[in-house]
């Protein structure tokens, strides 16, 4: 037997809701900027506190363990900072238009 095909209904497909934007807007600059500067300012706190306390440990396992959360923790830090120079450096450009 066979089966007839049931006409399929017209769906409208309904977009996103998300309109793209090749550029950040004025508004979210600041916010943006202090964001960044919050979590470099964490991130090189905890950073000082682990090489503190890996210069300072005895354990073999904690010497580790702390060596490598410092590593991390530097790595994260260097990241923010960059973050923090490009967009100082989009700040100042759009200061400049």
């Amino acid at each position: 037997m066979v089966r007839k095909k049931r006409p399929q209904a017209k769906t409208k497909r309904k977009s996103s809701g998300r309109k793209s934007k090749l550029s950040s807007s004025g508004k979210n600059n600041p916010r943006k900027f202090n964001i960044a500067w919050a979590n470099f300012s964490m991130f090189i706190i905890l950073f000082i506190i682990s090489f503190l306390l890996y210069s300072f440990s005895t354990n073999a396992l904690l010497r580790n363990f702390f060596g490598i959360l410092s590593t991390v923790l530097g790595v994260l830090s260097f990241a923010f900072l960059v973050i923090l120079v490009v967009l100082g450096i989009a700040k100042s450009g759009k200061k400049r238009r």
